[in-house]
């Protein structure tokens, strides 16, 4: 279980981030069981993006759902067809 009292402030009111200011979550702030399973419950690109930030890829890399890599190819059918021609 988690207490309540460890977790972070819920949002911060016109904090100043880059130079302007506004309404955020601290998510890192939260325990990492919560953020695994809040990671769980979000689709693969969701999960992909958030591996940016060292914590958030490590909470990744040790969770079931964790992929490796994922290969994107286009569809290019109709060009292909084009140059055939």
């Amino acid at each position: 279980q988690i207490s309540l009292s460890k977790l972070p402030p819920p949002i911060g009111y016109d904090r100043e981030i880059g130079g302007k200011k506004e309404d955020y979550f601290d998510i890192l702030g939260l325990p990492t069981e919560l953020i695994s399973h809040t990671s769980s419950l979000l689709e693969m690109e969701d999960r992909l993006r958030a591996r940016v930030n060292k914590r958030l890829n490590i909470i990744e890399f040790e969770s079931k759902y964790h992929v490796e890599s994922l290969l994107i190819e286009e569809a290019v059918e109709e060009e292909e067809e084009k140059e055939d021609e």
